[in-house]
């Protein structure tokens, strides 16, 4: 497959679903398009009932488009050989709780008739890629706390040496040290080339591990790109960074800014609505004789734009 093809091509894609007594109709998808090519890290976002989990699912081929074109590697998600190229690690991983760990990757690995002499091996390094003991390998499942069982989950879902991994809020419900080894995780597996999709709310883990991300609002991606070009610059806003400023110049700063805050070990950082303000006050920082650290535009966070790309679809959803 060319670099320049898209490992995952959806186009067009609808789904819905008959719900409750009265099999009540619900669109889940609404005319999905994405793509995402070799080797990049997309995150997927969106309020939950968004329709995230669907897409997953339906990459993975455990859920049939009601119409639309769907393709990875090439081909059907349906295609046996191309599944096999596929780890898939959903938000609550299904394992049976009187195998031990060791017992279930073994299982794993006969459904993807990989050898038993090189399970020997893959096994522990994948126990070890995933921070899972040997010791705890050798227990039931079913002692495991949620962050082992999501270990688990990740080992089972690198069994084949995927090409393409489909990950399904990997971080849910996790600790903070829990989250810290998964964002590690994944951003190793990037660094071997691997290409992924996943979804979180975690802003925070999909800032530091995606390449693009896409927001998906009421069945449809309302905007997508690098997170680089959608945390553009907001509009005549400026901040400053100082350092050893006296009482003087911040009472002159305050009065310039719209914001100005302390930010520990002696800095203050100052917003500002025009780059007037904010060079007026870097004249006030050099006349008090403080140091000037930074002076840069204000970018929108990945929050910021997240939640005013949903605010705004659910504002048009309803006209």
């Amino acid at each position: 497959m060319s670099e320049r093809n898209p490992i995952i091509d959806i186009n067009d894609l609808y789904k819905h679903f008959y719900l409750g007594f009265w099999r009540k109709k619900v669109d889940v998808l609404r005319g999905v398009n994405l793509q995402i090519y070799p080797q990049e890290t997309f995150g997927l976002l969106g309020p939950n009932g968004a329709g995230k989990t669907t897409t997953i699912k339906t990459l993975a081929g455990l859920v049939k488009p009601g119409s639309g074109e769907v393709s990875i590697l090439g081909s059907s998600p349906w295609n046996p050989k191309i599944r096999q190229q596929v780890g898939y690690l959903p938000e609550h991983p299904t394992v049976y709780g009187y195998l031990t760990g060791t017992e279930f990757l073994q299982l794993c690995g006969k459904f993807f008739r990989v050898p038993q002499r090189q399970l020997k091996s893959k096994i522990p390094e994948l126990l070890d890629k995933v921070k899972l003991s040997e010791e705890a390998a050798a227990k039931q499942i079913r002692t495991y706390s949620k962050g082992m069982t999501q270990r688990l989950g990740f080992a089972q879902a690198l069994i084949n040496d995927p090409q393409l991994l489909l990950l399904d809020e990997p971080m849910s419900g996790l600790d903070p040290i829990g989250r810290h080894d998964v964002r590690e995780l994944i951003l190793t597996l990037k660094k071997e080339g691997r290409t992924i999709l996943f979804n979180s709310h975690i802003l925070s883990d999909v800032e530091a591990i995606c390449d693009r991300v896409g927001i998906m609002v009421n069945g449809e991606i309302v905007v997508s790109g690098p997170i680089q070009q959608l945390q553009r610059p907001m509009d005549n806003l400026y901040q400053v960074r100082v350092q050893r400023l006296d009482k003087l110049g911040l009472t002159n700063l305050k009065r310039l800014s719209l914001r100005c805050v302390s930010t520990g070990q002696g800095q203050i950082e100052a917003t500002f609505n025009s780059l007037e303000q904010a060079l007026k006050a870097v004249s006030v920082i050099r006349q008090s004789g403080a140091e000037l650290l930074e002076l840069r535009t204000h970018y929108q966070s990945l929050e910021q734009l997240f939640v005013k790309e949903v605010k705004k679809a659910r504002q048009e959803e309803a006209q």
